[in-house]
């Protein structure tokens, strides 16, 4: 009995001494229960007590949206949209999930073909494998090995409609799904990759083997069949629109994966008001950075309506007179009316001579020279200026 109870002990010295550091309801437990110094039977019965009523249930996943994750020697960003957590970038794995390797490098015949799974790269040219990743008949994808790693799957056709939706519909969520680059640039081409979704034009490899459309369109399928076809999802450098169709397995796409659930979403810092100037798409959490233009003011400083070009804002114009050489110039106007007054010639705005040499209220420009005297022979009665002509 007593060999017996010296084994349990010495097995459960190791389970308390796993668990001195973790965590249960924020208190630590001490494997030493009693504090004798030694691990015994009374520790053993305070460790069973404490677990009994200390642990709480909950144990935070160690990986969070966003993060990226390793999958068969390659690293997968990805990306929360909504409340799905999705790759960011497209699958490129040669292998299924249990590591058997998916036949690739199939002639154009042998594709056309193959009622197995298949997927190749664009071409066949590995410089291709980075941005667009691997192009996979729907026989791959619908392979009960599986695709994508473990705790995420390839998207059923619900789940493709749940984002799109998310993103505000089908006619608008592909220039949120289109990254920034790498789109023929003829009629927009590139997307604003708000949704972080990062969307590149891959193109597909048709059912007669040859690939088509690199540059120009992307091609994604579900796992969803419809009867003898199944779903996918197409982006077009044309439009911002999600085109949901079907077609024959022999196509190939591209694939992204999507996360099971049971995940926590990696917090971001940042503003998160689509309103701001610093707004960050990548902020989870706001964090009171927010920034706001003035009133009248976009961003940069720029007047928001503006009529006349003369950088104060329509709302802030004051309107008045703004030639300075008017009576009634108004230096804070900033907006001419067509009010302006002007002074009489000679004159200035409170009705004085600009120039009056004698003092006699005439202005030198308008005095008239004669003879002022009213007993002269000569005498001018229009005259101001008496000229000496008198006689």
């Amino acid at each position: 009995m007593k060999k017996a109870l010296s084994l349990a002990c010495f097995l459960l010295t190791g389970f308390l001494l796993s668990t001195a550091s973790f965590a249960q309801s924020n208190t630590w437990f001490n494997p030493d229960y009693n504090g004798d110094g030694f691990i015994g039977v009374d520790d053993i019965l305070g460790a069973l007590s404490f677990y009994d009523t200390a642990w709480n249930g909950t144990v935070s996943p160690s990986w969070s949206c966003g993060e990226t994750i390793t999958y068969a020697g390659v690293g997968y960003s990805t990306v929360q949209i909504g409340d799905q957590c999705w790759f960011a970038e497209n699958l490129r794995t040669t292998t299924y999930l249990n590591g058997d390797a998916i036949p690739q490098n199939l002639s154009e015949g042998g594709w056309s073909s193959t009622t197995s799974g298949a997927m190749a790269f664009y071409e066949a040219d590995l410089t291709n494998e980075v941005a667009y990743g691997g192009l996979y008949n729907w026989h791959a994808v619908n392979d009960a090995r599986g695709l994508c790693p473990s705790g995420w799957h390839v998207p059923s056709d619900e789940e493709w409609t749940v984002m799109t939706n998310h993103l505000g519909g089908q006619a608008v969520a592909g220039g949120q799904m289109k990254n920034t680059y790498g789109w023929i640039e003829v009629a927009g081409g590139n997307g604003t990759n708000s949704s972080g979704f990062s969307g590149l034009p891959g193109g597909y490899r048709f059912i007669d083997g040859f690939f088509y459309n690199a540059g120009y369109g992307s091609y994604w399928w579900s796992s969803s069949p419809n009867g003898s076809f199944a779903w996918y999802r197409e982006l077009s450098f044309f439009n911002e629109n999600v085109l949901r169709d079907y077609n024959t397995p022999q196509y190939g796409f591209s694939v992204r994966c999507v996360h099971d659930g049971d995940y926590t979403v990696l917090q971001v810092d940042g503003c998160t008001d689509e309103t701001a100037c610093n707004y960050s798409e990548a902020a989870t959490e706001d964090d009171g950075s927010c920034e706001y233009a003035e009133l009248h003011y976009d961003c940069d400083g720029n007047c928001l309506d503006d009529a006349d070009g003369d950088g104060v804002c329509d709302e802030l114009e004051i309107a008045g007179c703004t030639d300075a050489t008017a009576c009634n110039y108004a230096s804070d106007a900033t907006d001419e009316n067509g009010s302006c007054e002007y002074a009489e010639a000679y004159y200035d705005c409170d009705g004085r001579c600009l120039n009056d040499a004698d003092d006699d209220e005439i202005c030198d420009e308008l005095e008239i020279a004669g003879c002022t005297d009213a007993t002269a022979c000569n005498f001018n009665a229009e005259a101001t200026e008496d000229d000496g002509s008198c006689g």
